[in-house]
């Protein structure tokens, strides 16, 4: 009876063959076939183009079969290698200058950015992700790549600010600056307070701001100052249901304009 082998290609020696050679069969089996799928480490080199693995019927060492791929070459832009569909978990280290996505040749895959490393699950139709859950993990000083969270990408997050200086949260209401003569709204107001110091008309322009944006203003003169919204098409003084189109902001008061959409905006606060 011919031998036959298995999906990771480890030779099954048929009932009654391989008298006195069964021995050889067997080291290699357990010395390179077993070994490769349990700890091995392969490099697979791209150069421009896909990579296509296969697995023949051979107890002799194979690429497809190693635990560890390393993959490494000219990716040139981003790749496929395209692994057999057996079930199989692979670590693979992605050396290369782009993302490559280990796939069989009918499924979608998963792309391993580069220069990182990903363990994959290959379960014969398709490669996964090997974990998508944590429960309760520990995490010691991670690393943040282009976060969320803001800056600074590493250390604790009550440290992590909104945009290089003012801490993310509920902690303050960042100023924004001083202003010493009029001054007409910017996107980056919003969140944040303007200062005006001296007299002066405060302009809120139409096409910057979006649903939820909020800015304060403080007033620190002596006096009353001027406000034009006249660009918004709909903005009203708080509790009242009429358009208005300019605002006064008492002296040492605050006013606070929230965008309801793009187009329309409440103005609250000491109101003149």
């Amino acid at each position: 009876m011919a031998s036959t082998y298995s999906d990771l290609k480890i030779e099954l020696i048929g009932t009654g063959d391989q008298t006195g050679t069964w021995g050889t069969t067997t080291n290699d089996n357990l010395s390179i076939a077993v070994s490769e799928a349990i700890t091995g480490s392969a490099d697979v080199t791209f150069s421009s183009g896909p990579v296509t693995l296969t697995l023949t019927d051979t107890n002799g060492a194979q690429t497809a079969r190693n635990l560890r791929l390393n993959l490494t070459g000219t990716s040139g832009g981003a790749q496929n290698l395209v692994v057999p569909s057996i079930e199989k978990l692979y670590l693979v280290n992605n050396g290369c200058a782009d993302a490559i996505t280990v796939k069989t040749s009918a499924g979608s895959g998963i792309a391993v950015p580069a220069g990182k490393s990903m363990f994959v699950y290959n379960n014969a139709t398709n490669v996964v992700e090997v974990i998508t859950h944590l429960n309760s993990p520990t995490i010691s000083s991670p690393t943040l790549t282009t976060p969320v969270l803001g800056t600074p990408s590493s250390g604790n997050l009550n440290s992590c600010t909104a945009d290089g200086t003012n801490k993310v949260g509920y902690r303050n209401i960042p100023l924004s600056g001083i202003k010493t003569s009029s001054y007409t709204l910017v996107a980056g107001d919003v969140g944040k307070f303007i200062e005006l110091g001296t007299s002066g008309t405060v302009v809120v322009p139409a096409s910057i701001f979006t649903t939820g944006d909020v800015i304060s203003i403080f007033n620190n003169t002596a006096g009353s100052i001027s406000c034009d919204s006249s660009a918004i098409t709909d903005f009203y003084k708080g509790g009242t249901n009429t358009d208005i189109s300019t605002f006064s902001v008492t002296t040492r008061g605050v006013a606070t304009i929230l965008f309801i959409t793009a187009t329309r905006a409440v103005v609250t606060g000491n109101l003149a």
